[in-house]
């Protein structure tokens, strides 16, 4: 996520890690809740929209979320062969919906930000003997650079 973020001030910049994230899990869940392929492409439409809302560095994040297109195609090809072509559509627009949503929370919050919002979610293990706080931060902060594009 460190190298991940765009240092520009947007709106979404502006807008609180909380509701990013309360934002995202629900149009999460409401994408997996969808059956028509009219509705997630929707979506994908208004996310693409919000990159574009984001400057230049908005559209270079979203032109290389192309590099996920051969994965996604492969997905959704071997869903078609196994169930039938509308489950695999549906399945390759919740997933491109849901890795652009995620992105954008990610390219919009720093580091510093998604830890405190998470730290008071976590904390409560400590109860049951672990230490989430450091293992989380530690584990964040090693995964970033391998989720580069």
């Amino acid at each position: 996520m460190l190298f991940l973020y765009i240092a520009r001030r947007t709106w979404l910049h502006r807008a609180p890690p909380a509701a990013k994230l309360i934002g995202l899990a629900a149009a999460s869940i409401a994408a997996l809740a969808c059956t028509t392929w009219q509705w997630l492409a929707l979506g994908l439409v208004m996310a693409c929209i919000t990159y574009l809302s984001l400057g230049a560095d908005g559209q270079r994040r979203l032109l290389s979320l192309r590099s996920l297109l051969p994965l996604v195609l492969g997905l959704g090809a071997f869903q078609w062969l196994v169930m039938d072509l509308h489950a695999a559509l549906l399945s390759m627009l919740r997933m491109l919906l849901m890795i652009a949503l995620a992105d954008l929370v990610t390219v919009t919050t720093t580091m510093q930000q998604m830890l405190a919002t998470l730290m008071p979610l976590i904390r409560p293990a400590r109860r049951l003997g672990a230490d989430p706080v450091d293992a989380v931060g530690a584990r964040v902060h090693l995964a970033a650079p391998q989720s580069l594009p």
